[in-house]
């Protein structure tokens, strides 16, 4: 039986967690080997541990599901956005104002998902919006305008909110801007030097885009002042 002071003695020798993600790996065996009752005794303790311990999304993802949870919303009011939405045959990301789209290559279990990859509900769990309706299925279509530019070309600004916080953005024309941060980390699997074609709307002014690997982007426009 394992005791507290054995498993100080052990912590002697054991080998030592280099990373977060060894340590969020034994943080999750522990909480998934806990019953229901214990999981809500020590509630708590093991939202910190978890908090503690979770992995932060890379600066620039190895898959399509980290490329997805950049456009989540881990932070927002409405819970189903703070996840990433798996179906067996594609995975979704949105924080509202951005989606991100992919296939289901790698055979995820269809689910709501935490940007560490675990799985957290089942999809009866919550309704998730209706993605389609706001993806832009012909990118020429209806009258769209077409705009080729590497991302190092796009024209930048920024603008400085009531708090003195400053936004920064790329200029596609003279009424379409997108918040700057979106469009790198759209393209953050793309190759730096590849000339895209970006599509934008001339009603809603979406700005959409299609990448490798069948992923789809769709991004709203902020509202900047012409100077």
């Amino acid at each position: 039986m394992s005791t507290l002071s054995n498993i100080e003695e052990s912590a002697r020798s054991v080998k030592t967690p280099k990373n977060k993600g060894m340590a969020f790996r034994a943080v999750k065996t522990i909480a998934c080997t806990l019953t229901d009752e214990q999981r809500e005794e020590l509630h708590g303790e093991l939202a910190r541990l978890y908090a503690m311990f979770e992995p932060a999304l890379p600066k620039k993802p190895a898959s399509y599901f980290e490329w997805c949870a950049k456009a989540a919303g881990w932070k927002d009011i409405r819970e189903h956005l703070r996840y990433v939405h798996v179906t067996e045959e594609r995975m979704v990301g949105t924080d509202g104002h951005r989606v991100h789209m992919a296939p289901n290559s790698e055979n995820l279990e269809p689910g709501f998902y935490d940007k560490s990859g675990v799985k957290i509900h089942d999809l009866k769990h919550a309704h998730y919006p209706d993605i389609e309706r706001v993806m832009v299925p012909d990118l020429r279509g209806n009258g769209r305008n077409i705009f080729e530019s590497k991302v190092d070309d796009l024209p930048t600004g920024n603008l400085t909110d009531d708090s003195n916080k400053i936004h920064h953005y790329y200029r596609f024309n003279d009424q379409v801007c997108t918040n700057r941060d979106y469009v790198n980390q759209a393209v953050s699997m793309e190759d730096p030097d590849a000339l895209l074609e970006w599509s934008i709307g001339v009603g809603n002014q979406v700005v959409a885009i299609e990448l490798s690997g069948n992923r789809r982007v769709a991004i709203m426009p902020v509202r900047v002042y012409k100077p």
